[in-house]
């Protein structure tokens, strides 16, 4: 019996194909749009008689290549670290979510709580106007800037460095609102040591009544 000649045969192959590439494309193009309905429904129909052995197969594959796909993810999301930021952050503002790292459930409430003064158009944990400093609500439109004011603002609830560096912060930002013409009103919440983040909406209009009087005040000023 002779002997093939797989590496002559292999060349012919690519030569040949190299030679009628535009010819396999179209016929390929032309084979997958005529029968693409019967396609999708053969998939969809393997895929449920066989999810079994497939979703085993991919489990087995996961724990296989655990470590090289977390050293790779590690590695994509280092190097595309502030891409990856910016779109999550598109979408969280897209969805209404806060952006990631801000818990201020108290901020939110005295938003809603303000609605019917100052309107719905308004941004939580705001950090683009005060690089890197943030802004607890912030209306775009007016240029407007509420500073929620808790207990930790006017005692050192969590220490004195944690207290002074409050303070620091918060003369900083009152003079980039300065500079950059923002009207800038500090809402002092005067609870004591009491978390007021957690209550409803109703107790926690009793702590800001007379905050909001001095906010009308402080509006009609702007405005007059």
């Amino acid at each position: 019996m002779k002997k093939r000649n797989t590496e002559g045969s292999r060349k012919a192959c690519k030569k040949y194909y190299c030679g009628h590439k535009q010819y396999f494309k179209d016929f390929h193009k032309k084979y997958y749009t005529i029968h693409r309905d019967e396609r999708i429904k053969y998939s969809k129909e393997y895929y449920i008689s066989h999810s079994r052995e497939i979703k085993k197969q991919h489990r087995e594959n996961n724990a296989q290549h655990k470590d090289k796909m977390r050293a790779y993810w590690r590695r994509y999301n280092l190097k595309n670290r502030e891409r990856i930021l910016k779109y999550k952050e598109l979408w969280r503002r897209k969805q209404g979510i806060m952006p990631k790292g801000c818990h201020k459930g108290l901020e939110i409430k005295i938003a809603k709580i303000l609605e019917p003064l100052l309107g719905t158009e308004y941004s939580i944990c705001e950090r683009t106007v005060l690089k890197p400093y943030e802004l607890d609500i912030w209306y775009p439109k007016t240029r407007l800037a509420i500073e929620v004011q808790g207990a930790h603002h006017q005692k050192p609830i969590w220490g004195e460095e944690s207290f002074k560096d409050t303070k620091r912060r918060e003369v900083i930002k009152r003079r980039l609102c300065k500079e950059k013409r923002i009207d800038l009103f500090e809402l002092v919440i005067k609870a004591g040591n009491f978390y007021v983040g957690k209550i409803g909406l109703k107790r926690l209009k009793i702590f800001v009544t007379d905050e909001i009087r001095r906010l009308q005040i402080f509006i009609s000023n702007i405005r007059g």
